[in-house]
């Protein structure tokens, strides 16, 4: 008996053979592939197009996220995968600067290649925003694009890294950088901003100042054949919660700074990390009341802790020292 194997071909066996007999010729069948071209609408060629393979259910609908198979095209647009399995498909399209484009689901079977597939791709949608200081000027405004609705926590944690006003105490994100985030683009001295080549679908948008409370439009959704989308912000003042750690009269260097709102329990939480001089400042924050809780991180004191509210007013920064017990 043998097993024959090749990389791209079924396996084939055979129950018997003699091995006194002349040379043997054994056929392999190849797995099916799928073939095709990506063109553009408007006739150019980007680079880079990317094609991916998704497996659907009876209803077309995408049954896992993760493609079967994946693949570049070639400089005239032509690709072809390869060693696939029978089942029932949709194609996707993408490259930089064009939306997404999805195929008709397609059956592709054990015995022949599917049909060719054609994909067009068209320019991504785009938003026009307006961004305005309800008090005080812009600073290092900017707008960005997500694909899914960003908690208010995490459009608040995120403003230190994003306008580079952390200053010396560190702050982060609980769950790292944004997953959501696809797009940016900074607003003019005319206090618009323009963001382009997004995908169709749902977008929400969240417009960012140095000194201003970040907000959250959205969802607005996006096709490339439609007119630009537009959006407007007025901004409001925020004021931080600003002071520092310690343990008896030392300051307590990389202490951790939670920060949640009593009256908001979905809310979440807010984190800020003293520096060398035990410093802490949190992101800027809507007015209203809001608990801090400090611990040091790590060492013999690790248990030790410091509980404080306070009420937080937009029109200036809160002082408070946070001393551990």
């Amino acid at each position: 008996a043998a097993k024959i194997q090749a990389h791209g071909y079924r396996t084939r066996s055979e129950q018997s053979f003699d091995l006194g007999a002349d040379e043997r010729v054994f056929e392999l069948s190849a797995w099916p592939c799928v073939r095709g071209v990506v063109r553009t609408a408007d006739g150019s060629t980007p680079g880079a197009i990317e094609v991916h393979l998704r497996a659907t259910d009876a209803n077309g609908a995408v049954a896992d996220a993760r493609a079967r198979a994946s693949g570049r095209c070639d400089p005239d647009g032509r690709f072809a995968l390869c060693d696939l399995r029978p089942g029932i498909y949709v194609l996707e399209a993408s490259a930089s600067g064009w939306a997404t484009r999805r195929s008709a689901p397609f059956a592709l079977a054990l015995e022949r290649d599917a049909p060719e597939q054609t994909l067009v791709l068209a320019i991504g949608g785009a938003v026009s925003a307006r961004v305005v200081a309800l008090r005080g000027a812009l600073r290092d405004a900017f707008v960005e694009a997500h694909s899914a609705p960003p908690g208010e926590a995490e459009v608040l944690q995120a403003e230190l890294e994003s306008t580079g006003a952390g200053g010396g105490a560190g702050v982060g994100v609980g769950g790292g950088a944004s997953t959501t985030r696809i797009a940016s683009a900074p607003v003019g001295d005319d206090g618009t901003a323009r963001l382009e080549h997004l995908p169709d679908g749902p977008v929400w948008i969240v417009a960012r100042s140095r000194d201003q409370l970040a907000e959250v439009r959205g969802p607005f959704h996006l096709d490339a054949r439609e007119s630009t989308a537009t959006v407007e912000f007025e901004l409001a003042p925020g004021a931080r919660v600003r002071g520092r750690v310690l343990l008896g009269a030392q300051p307590v260097a990389g202490a951790l700074v939670i920060l949640r709102r009593p009256s908001a329990p979905g809310f979440g939480a807010l984190r800020a990390v003293a520096d060398e001089r035990g410093e802490f400042k949190s992101p800027l924050l809507p007015a209203g009341t809001w608990k801090l809780v400090a611990r040091r991180q790590g060492g013999n004191d690790g248990t030790r802790s410091a509980e404080a509210t306070v009420q937080v007013d937009a029109s200036a920064d809160t002082t408070i020292d946070l001393e551990l017990r």
